[in-house]
């Protein structure tokens, strides 16, 4: 029943992001400040906070990932994305560095999407171009993507279907593009729609620590 519970309040959060939020080209890297404050908050506040749903998944090195008791940002995404998956990742490279020395207390990653083409090799490569230490996490199988895209409001799914072009390594994925703040006690605590200033992450962040 709370599982249900947070599903639910994940989905109407998403919703209000997704309502308040205009129109934009994925590609623009929006600065427009979210509309969703809530105590002082830039993203979204998901009052009551609850324990996040169990991520089980290698990071790109094989090893099984652990939040080591620090609090976590990250996004579903994939390494072929055009726009929003390279604009979100440099967004979290500058949010590590606005947060100085408190960075140690933060974990960033990607979970992948589109496990067939982004195997550990493919993540280790991509990631070395903006963090190293960005995690690129891989789920187990596809029964646990999906259950875990599920749990947290997630969607994704190829725009055209392997085989049917020339090439087939040639396909989108559309996914959902917001960023995810657990804090570090576990608990899923605020939402960023995409285009979130760097500076708003970074205070927020520090807002979880105080």
């Amino acid at each position: 029943m709370r599982r249900t519970a947070l599903n639910l309040v994940l989905l109407s959060a998403i919703a209000a992001v997704l309502a308040c939020s205009p129109a934009s080209d994925s590609g623009s890297g929006a600065t427009s400040r979210s509309s969703d404050d809530r105590d002082g908050y830039h993203g979204l506040l998901l009052a009551p906070l609850e324990a996040a749903p169990e991520l089980r998944a290698r990071d790109q090195d094989g090893n099984r990932f652990d939040r080591d008791g620090r609090a976590l940002l990250f996004f579903f995404g994939y390494t072929n994305c055009p726009d929003v998956c390279p604009i979100t990742l440099a967004d979290y490279v500058r949010v590590k560095e606005l947060l100085g020395e408190r960075a140690d207390e933060v974990r960033f990653a990607i979970i992948a999407v589109d496990p067939d083409r982004d195997t550990p090799e493919v993540l280790r490569d991509y990631l070395g171009h903006f963090d190293a230490t960005f995690r690129g996490l891989r789920i187990d199988t596809e029964e646990e993507l999906d259950a875990t895209k599920a749990a947290y409001g997630v969607f994704a799914g190829a725009l055209t279907e392997v085989g049917e072009t020339d090439h087939a390594e040639d396909y989108l994925v559309s996914h959902t593009d917001y960023s995810f703040l657990i804090d570090p006690q576990g608990r899923l605590a605020v939402l960023f729609r995409y285009g979130t200033p760097p500076t708003d992450i970074a205070e927020d962040i520090e807002k979880l620590f105080t």
